[in-house]
């Protein structure tokens, strides 16, 4: 089925956002459909045979495509307008959608080999040429007090020292590494870099406007990690 998209007027961030967006269609796959059509015009313009070729041809080699990628993508390509129209409003909402083709695309990432075709950024990303090192700190939404508090003072020490706490800013280990890289921010105010007032701001609305019911202040502290329970965690 040949189709023309000459009059909808379709960028071609809108038909990467379209790709990102179907059910099945992973990270790999879409790079292996792009390689082989060279964009994702191309890819939504395809016929059923042009893309059934090319899925057969490309799981020759490093990546499998099932029936259902197929099916799923055949039938996706309907919804292209309705993608469109989301991925317009994300801009309304200041949130950015990437791919590896934007110069702001984090090069950390293209090593990957699933490097994600699309990022959705909210806020500035930080300068890869920045000397401040990283940290991830995730973990188990249902966890114990202890390695709550373990996330929080983690993430507050290693923040106030310059390093930078990546967190999924979900419940659990996660929102206790976000709060304890906050409280790092208001403690050394003052001292911090000039963007960090502006951070805290950004981070600490889509963090709470997200979890307005998981608000407590943790009255961890340092002296609360005992040798004991160090011990306790060694052993373990």
């Amino acid at each position: 089925m040949a189709i023309d998209s000459t009059a909808t007027h379709i960028t071609e961030k809108e038909y990467r956002y379209w790709l990102c967006n179907i059910p099945g269609i992973g990270a790999r796959k879409i790079a292996e459909l792009l390689h082989y059509f060279g964009s994702g015009e191309e890819i939504w313009k395809s016929t059923e045979e042009a893309l059934k070729t090319a899925m057969n041809q490309v799981s020759e080699g490093k990546i499998l495509f099932r029936k259902e990628d197929f099916t799923s993508l055949q039938g996706a390509k309907e919804t292209l307008n309705a993608a469109a129209d989301a991925y317009h409003k994300l801009e309304e909402k200041g949130i950015r959608f990437i791919t590896p083709d934007d110069r702001w695309y984090p090069e950390r990432l293209r090593n990957l080999y699933d490097m994600p075709q699309g990022l959705y950024i909210s806020g500035e990303i930080p300068g890869e040429k920045q000397e401040r090192p990283t940290v991830a700190i995730v973990g188990a939404r249902n966890c114990s007090h202890y390695g709550e508090e373990m996330a929080f003072t983690l993430a507050r020490e290693l923040c106030s020292r310059g390093v930078d706490i990546i967190s999924g800013m979900a419940l659990g280990i996660d929102g206790a590494a976000h709060r304890g890289a906050l409280k790092a921010i208001e403690i050394v105010r003052g001292t911090a870099r000039g963007q960090a007032e502006t951070a805290r701001g950004q981070t600490e609305n889509a963090y709470y406007g997200k979890y307005q019911s998981y608000e407590r202040e943790p009255s961890y502290s340092k002296e609360s990690l005992s040798l004991k329970e160090n011990s306790r965690l060694r052993e373990s």
